[in-house]
């Protein structure tokens, strides 16, 4: 079972500058990823960055969808993100980047991120978080120095959503779908 992941939008009336979000699945592992790069940098200058990041991650990943480890997602996932220039992440080479990927196969589904001050996941209709606020999963913005580390769970929430580093760790009282682009 997949899960759509999700990045809280601003509240503002230009939400989701420079936002993403990446949704692949092979025959037995699939990998959902939701981020934010150069936001600060305006709706014009974000927009070629999070398009790159977005390509490049459905790239690297579409051919690994033909193995079996959700692991192994994740792991190239954040190489290619090392991999990348920092000029190809915006004006500040993606020192405000805020990313969320889950991936899943038959043996559980791991999450792991970056620039996050919390991560929800909803289950049975109610939305939880992952984790404490001081957990590693979740810090401040920006390229991580180190490959972040993955938060195993035995099954795969029905939606995750991760909310960037630069506002506060709750979700909305109302409308939380729509914050994080869902219209329906």
């Amino acid at each position: 079972m997949s899960c759509p992941a999700l990045m809280l939008g601003d509240p503002t009336p230009e939400s989701f500058i420079g936002h993403l979000r990446v949704m692949l699945s092979g025959p037995t592992v699939w990998v959902s990823i939701a981020g934010r790069v150069a936001a600060d940098a305006g709706a014009i200058d974000a927009f070629v960055p999070a398009r790159r990041l977005e390509v490049t991650l459905r790239s690297v990943l579409t051919p690994l969808l033909q193995q079996h480890d959700r692991n192994q997602l994740l792991h190239q996932a954040w190489a290619t993100l090392a991999g990348m220039e920092p000029v190809s992440l915006g004006p500040a080479g993606g020192a405000n980047l805020s990313l969320l990927l889950i991936a899943g196969d038959a043996r559980g589904v791991g999450v792991s991120a970056t620039g996050l001050s919390m991560v929800w996941g909803r289950f049975a209709g109610r939305w939880r978080p992952l984790t404490r606020p001081d957990h590693p999963l979740l810090g401040p913005a920006g390229r991580p120095p180190l490959t972040p580390g993955v938060l195993g769970l035995l099954k795969a929430p029905e939606i995750l959503i991760g909310v960037p580093a630069h506002l506060p760790p709750g979700l909305p009282s109302s409308g939380v779908l729509r914050r994080a682009g869902v219209h329906r």
